[in-house]
C-alpha cells in the first residue's frame, strides 16, 4: 500500500557498509527503523479501523507522508518540517496506567522537522507513549561499532522468529538490561546545553512579546495565543507575517477586531468564536479567510440557544464543542451537528406520542444529565468519557442509543468530572508551590498529561528538591511523558520520573 511497506515485509538481513560506518550516530539502518516502529504502525494501521472511515483515511494519509519522509531521509533527499495526525487505538499505555474502556482511540499530532533518522524516530515512539527501549538499543550496538569493519552478516529479529533458530545475542542483550534514566542523571547531562538554548532564544521571545503587543494594540485583538507543537522561533515567524499582512491589508484585517486570535494548525472560525489561523498557511489564504470572516459569524449568535435547546432534550446537561489545539470543528460543522441531534431526538419524542413501536420509548428523565458536560463531535467514531468526566456523543446515533448511553454513564461521568474539578485545584496549588520552591519561570503540563498525573509529578518534586542533583532556577518545565530538550530551551521530563 505504501512506499516504506516493502521494508516491513522484506526478509531483513543487515549488511552495514562503510558510509554507515561514518554516519552511524545519526542514522539507523532501515531495518533497525523498521523494528523500532513495528508497535506504531501496529497501533495505526488503517486495517484497524474499518468502523471508522476518517480515522482509516486520515491514518492512510499521514503514513504515506512519513513513509515518504522516512525514505527522503535514508536516502540523503532534502525534506521539509511538517506536523502530521493520527489516529492511535486504545491500547495499555508504556506508563501502566489503566486505559479508559470507553475511549475507542486517540488522536496525537507528530511533527516532522529533524534531519536525523533516530532523532525522528525516537520522536515518533515518545509523541505516542510507546516504548523507545529498541532504539536506545540500537544507538548503543551502533555507537559500539564505530570504527569496526562489520564483516558478519547481523539478520533481523524477524529471521529467528520465521527459522526459529535461537538469536545468539539474545542472552547477552538480557545480561547487559540497559539502567533506567532518572531525572538528576539527566538533568545534569542536559542542564548546561538547556541554559544556553534558553539565552539564545531570549531575543525571539522579547520580539514575541513586543509583537503580540503591537498587533494587539493596532487590531483591538481580546489575546493572540500560540497553540501548535513548534517551538518560539515559529511563533515569532507568524506574528512577523500578521503583521506584515497587517500592514498590507490593514482593511481586511479589521475583521480580527475583539476577536481571539490562534495560531494554530487548522485555519477556521470555532464554535466559541475564536478566530484559529494555521502557521503553515501563506499569507494569501489567512487574508482570503479573514474577508470572509464576517459572514461566518453570522452562525455564532444561533449557537447558544441550540446548544441549550439540545441541552433540555440530554435532560439538564451542559451542550458544549471540543475545543483547543485537539479540536478541528468549525463554527458552522458544530451548529449542524446540533441541528442533527435535536432533530434526532424530537423525533423520538413524537413517535414515542403516538405510541408506535418502531423505536424503544426510551425517557430520559429531568435532571438525570445535571452538572454533566456534553461534547458534540462529528459523525464518526463511538461514544466515550473522557477522564475529566466529559460525555463524547456522535451526532448520527440514534435517539435511543444516545438515550441508553447516558443513563448507563451519567453517574461515572458525575463522579469523575468531580473527581476532575478536585484534581485541577489541587494542581494549581501544587505548581504555585513547585514554582516558588524550585524558582522556575514556568511550570505547565502537555495535554497528554492528565492532572492526576502532574499531582504526581508535583508532589515528588515538592518533596525534596535536593534530589534533582542541579539549580533548575529560571528554566522553562513542561511535564510530558518523555525527556526532551526543545531548540528554545524548555525542558520537558515524563511525569512518572524516576528518582
Amino acid at each position: 500500500m505504501f512506499a516504506f511497506q516493502r521494508y516491513i515485509r522484506s526478509p531483513c538481513v543487515k549488511l552495514l557498509g562503510f558510509n554507515s560506518i561514518c554516519r552511524v550516530r545519526r542514522y539507523l539502518t532501515t531495518a533497525q527503523t523498521t523494528e523500532a516502529l513495528r508497535p506504531f504502525i501496529f497501533a495505526v494501521h488503517p486495517d484497524f479501523f474499518g468502523q471508522y472511515p476518517k480515522e482509516r483515511a486520515a491514518n492512510e494519509k499521514s503514513l504515506k507522508l512519513l513513509f515518504s519522509y522516512i525514505d527522503g531521509l535514508h536516502q540523503d533527499q532534502r525534506t521539509s518540517a511538517t506536523e502530521l495526525t493520527f489516529y492511535l487505538r486504545n491500547q495499555t499505555p508504556l506508563n501502566g496506567q489503566p486505559v479508559n474502556k470507553g475511549v475507542i482511540f486517540r488522536s496525537v499530532k507528530i511533527g516532522l522537522s529533524s534531519l536525523d533518522i533516530y532523532t525522528t524516530v525516537n520522536g515518533i515512539l515518545a509523541s505516542c507513549d510507546l516504548s523507545t527501549a529498541v532504539i536506545e538499543q540500537y544507538k548503543q550496538e551502533n555507537a559500539e561499532k564505530e570504527g569496526e569493519f562489520p564483516r558478519p552478516v547481523e539478520w533481523h529479529q524477524s529471521y529467528y522468529a520465521y527459522t526459529g533458530k535461537k538469536n545468539p545475542k539474545d542472552n547477552v542483550q538480557r545480561k547487559q538490561g540497559r539502567p533506567e534514566i532518572t531525572l538528576s542523571y539527566w538533568l545534569k547531562k542536559n542542564i548546561a546545553e538547556a541554559r544556553k538554548k534558553l539565552e539564545r532564544s531570549r531575543p525571539t521571545k522579547e520580539e514575541i512579546v513586543s509583537l503580540r503587543r503591537y498587533l494587539i494594540g493596532q487590531l483591538g485583538l481580546e489575546d493572540i495565543v500560540w497553540e501548535s507543537m513548534w517551538d518560539s522561533s515559529m511563533f515569532c515567524s507568524c506574528l512577523k507575517t500578521m503583521k506584515d499582512v497587517c500592514q498590507q491589508h490593514w482593511a481586511i484585517m479589521q475583521n480580527l477586531r475583539g476577536c481571539t486570535v490562534v495560531l494554530g494548525d487548522l485555519t477556521r472560525l470555532t464554535p466559541s468564536g475564536r478566530v484559529v489561523l494555521s502557521s503553515q498557511d501563506v499569507p494569501h489564504h489567512w487574508v482570503s479567510f479573514i474577508s470572509g470572516l464576517p459572514k461566518q459569524r453570522e452562525i455564532l449568535p444561533f449557537i447558544p440557544p441550540t446548544e441549550q435547546a439540545l441541552s433540555t432534550l440530554l435532560g439538564g446537561c451542559s451542550v458544549k464543542a471540543l475545543e483547543g489545539p485537539a479540536s478541528t470543528m468549525t463554527a458552522n460543522s458544530h451548529y449542524a451537528a446540533l441541528v442533527m441531534l435535536i432533530e434526532t431526538m424530537e423525533k423520538h419524542k413524537f413517535v414515542k406520542r403516538k405510541g408506535e413501536k418502531e423505536e424503544e420509548c426510551l425517557v430520559l428523565p429531568e435532571g438525570i444529565t445535571q452538572g454533566i458536560n456534553i461534547i458534540i463531535e462529528g459523525s464518526t467514531g463511538e461514544q466515550y468519557i473522557d477522564h475529566n468526566g466529559d460525555v463524547h456523543l456522535m451526532c448520527n446515533k440514534s435517539a435511543p442509543n444516545i438515550i441508553r448511553y447516558l443513563l448507563s454513564n451519567a453517574k461515572n461521568a458525575r463522579e469523575l468530572c468531580n473527581n476532575h474539578m478536585s484534581d485541577v485545584k489541587e494542581e494549581a496549588l501544587l505548581i504555585s508551590r513547585c514554582l516558588e520552591e524550585l524558582e522556575l519561570a514556568t511550570l505547565t503540563r502537555h495535554l497528554d498529561v492528565t492532572p492526576s498525573q502532574m499531582i504526581a509529578c508535583c508532589r515528588k518534586l515538592e518533596e525534596n528538591p535536593v534530589r534533582l542533583g542541579v539549580v533548575v532556577r529560571n528554566l522553562h518545565v513542561q511535564i510530558r511523558h518523555h525527556y526532551a530538550l526543545r531548540r528554545d530551551g524548555d525542558v520537558c521530563i515524563p511525569w512518572n520520573w524516576k528518582e
